[in-house]
Protein backbone atom coordinates (compact mmCIF):
# COMPACT_ATOMS: atom_id res chain seq x y z
CA UNK A 1 0.00 0.00 0.00
CA UNK A 2 1.29 3.32 -1.00
CA UNK A 3 2.38 5.76 2.13
CA UNK A 4 0.44 8.18 1.18
CA UNK A 5 -3.14 5.59 1.22
CA UNK A 6 -1.68 4.69 4.61
CA UNK A 7 -1.66 8.21 5.51
CA UNK A 8 -5.09 8.89 4.64
CA UNK A 9 -6.32 5.93 5.95
CA UNK A 10 -4.49 6.93 9.29
CA UNK A 11 -6.09 10.09 9.37
CA UNK A 12 -9.20 8.83 8.56
CA UNK A 13 -9.40 6.95 11.53
CA UNK A 14 -7.23 8.76 13.83
CA UNK A 15 -8.46 12.81 13.11
CA UNK A 16 -10.64 13.21 15.35
CA UNK A 17 -9.32 10.93 18.21
CA UNK A 18 -6.87 13.34 19.88
CA UNK A 19 -8.48 16.63 19.53
CA UNK A 20 -9.17 18.31 23.18
CA UNK A 21 -11.64 20.96 24.31
CA UNK A 22 -8.85 23.78 24.17
CA UNK A 23 -8.63 22.59 20.72
CA UNK A 24 -11.77 23.42 20.12
CA UNK A 25 -11.87 26.84 22.39
CA UNK A 26 -8.44 27.89 20.54
CA UNK A 27 -10.17 27.01 16.63
CA UNK A 28 -13.63 28.94 18.15
CA UNK A 29 -11.41 32.02 20.02
CA UNK A 30 -9.63 32.30 16.54
CA UNK A 31 -12.83 32.88 14.38
CA UNK A 32 -14.30 35.44 17.34
CA UNK A 33 -11.17 37.23 16.81
CA UNK A 34 -11.62 37.68 13.01
CA UNK A 35 -14.62 38.54 13.31
CA UNK A 36 -13.47 41.33 15.64
CA UNK A 37 -11.17 41.95 13.64
CA UNK A 38 -13.47 42.76 10.39
CA UNK A 39 -15.42 44.93 12.59
CA UNK A 40 -12.21 47.07 13.60
CA UNK A 41 -11.10 47.43 9.65
CA UNK A 42 -14.89 48.35 8.76
CA UNK A 43 -14.24 51.00 11.27
CA UNK A 44 -10.84 52.35 10.36
CA UNK A 45 -11.53 52.23 6.28
CA UNK A 46 -12.91 54.40 4.53
CA UNK A 47 -15.10 52.61 2.07
CA UNK A 48 -16.90 49.33 2.87
CA UNK A 49 -14.33 46.12 3.39
CA UNK A 50 -15.04 43.74 0.76
CA UNK A 51 -17.00 40.73 1.73
CA UNK A 52 -14.67 38.70 -0.55
CA UNK A 53 -11.61 40.02 0.98
CA UNK A 54 -10.10 37.00 3.27
CA UNK A 55 -8.87 37.13 6.63
CA UNK A 56 -5.71 37.25 5.93
CA UNK A 57 -6.08 39.96 4.42
CA UNK A 58 -7.99 42.07 6.92
CA UNK A 59 -5.67 41.08 9.45
CA UNK A 60 -2.64 43.01 7.24
CA UNK A 61 -4.85 45.95 6.70
CA UNK A 62 -5.49 46.05 10.48
CA UNK A 63 -1.89 45.67 10.99
CA UNK A 64 -0.88 48.64 8.61
CA UNK A 65 -3.86 50.88 9.93
CA UNK A 66 -2.57 50.36 13.97
CA UNK A 67 0.49 50.61 16.31
CA UNK A 68 2.98 47.72 15.46
CA UNK A 69 3.12 46.98 19.55
CA UNK A 70 -0.63 46.96 20.21
CA UNK A 71 -0.42 44.24 22.28
CA UNK A 72 -4.14 42.41 20.73
CA UNK A 73 -1.93 42.01 17.77
CA UNK A 74 0.71 40.42 19.04
CA UNK A 75 -2.05 38.11 21.11
CA UNK A 76 -4.07 37.68 17.75
CA UNK A 77 -0.66 36.51 15.37
CA UNK A 78 -0.23 33.66 18.67
CA UNK A 79 -3.52 32.52 18.70
CA UNK A 80 -3.39 32.53 14.97
CA UNK A 81 -0.35 30.08 15.13
CA UNK A 82 -1.50 28.08 17.37
CA UNK A 83 -4.99 27.30 15.67
CA UNK A 84 -2.82 26.71 12.85
CA UNK A 85 -1.08 24.11 14.72
CA UNK A 86 -3.96 22.54 15.39
CA UNK A 87 -5.78 22.82 11.68
CA UNK A 88 -2.35 21.55 9.76
CA UNK A 89 -0.22 19.58 11.84
CA UNK A 90 -3.28 17.93 14.03
CA UNK A 91 -1.28 16.85 16.64
CA UNK A 92 1.17 19.54 17.31
CA UNK A 93 2.45 20.97 20.42
CA UNK A 94 0.91 24.65 20.76
CA UNK A 95 1.69 25.37 24.54
CA UNK A 96 4.60 28.48 23.43
CA UNK A 97 2.26 29.80 21.13
CA UNK A 98 -0.55 29.88 24.06
CA UNK A 99 2.38 31.39 26.60
CA UNK A 100 2.96 34.20 24.03
CA UNK A 101 -0.55 35.00 24.32
CA UNK A 102 -1.52 35.32 27.81
CA UNK A 103 1.87 37.08 27.86
CA UNK A 104 0.91 39.67 25.08
CA UNK A 105 -2.14 39.75 26.96
CA UNK A 106 -0.39 40.53 29.96
CA UNK A 107 -2.35 37.79 32.12
CA UNK A 108 -1.08 34.91 34.26
CA UNK A 109 -1.52 31.33 32.00
CA UNK A 110 -3.40 28.34 34.02
CA UNK A 111 -4.67 25.27 32.78
CA UNK A 112 -8.47 26.09 33.93
CA UNK A 113 -10.44 26.38 30.88
CA UNK A 114 -12.55 29.10 31.86
CA UNK A 115 -9.45 31.07 31.98
CA UNK A 116 -8.61 30.81 28.31
CA UNK A 117 -12.06 32.35 27.81
CA UNK A 118 -11.65 35.33 30.24
CA UNK A 119 -8.43 36.21 28.11
CA UNK A 120 -10.39 36.00 24.85
CA UNK A 121 -12.66 38.52 26.44
CA UNK A 122 -9.83 40.52 27.24
CA UNK A 123 -8.67 40.51 23.86
CA UNK A 124 -12.16 41.15 22.29
CA UNK A 125 -12.21 43.76 24.89
CA UNK A 126 -9.60 45.23 23.32
CA UNK A 127 -9.96 44.90 19.77
CA UNK A 128 -13.76 46.92 20.98
CA UNK A 129 -11.73 49.57 22.50
CA UNK A 130 -9.37 49.62 19.87
CA UNK A 131 -12.48 49.98 17.21
CA UNK A 132 -14.18 52.60 19.40
CA UNK A 133 -11.14 54.57 19.72
CA UNK A 134 -11.12 54.80 15.67
CA UNK A 135 -14.47 55.45 15.69
CA UNK A 136 -13.94 58.97 18.19
CA UNK A 137 -11.18 59.85 15.47
CA UNK A 138 -13.52 59.63 12.47
CA UNK A 139 -16.18 61.78 14.09
CA UNK A 140 -13.95 64.16 15.32
CA UNK A 141 -12.41 65.07 12.06
CA UNK A 142 -15.92 65.65 10.62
Amino acid sequence: MPDKMVTDLFYMAHGFSDITDLDFMVIRADILVDRARRDLAETIAFKPIPEQMGSSAVRNFVNLMTYEDLPLLKAAKHLSDARNIIAHKLHGNYDNHLKQFYKALEVHQTEDPDFFNAAVIIMLTMISNERDSWEERKQNRS
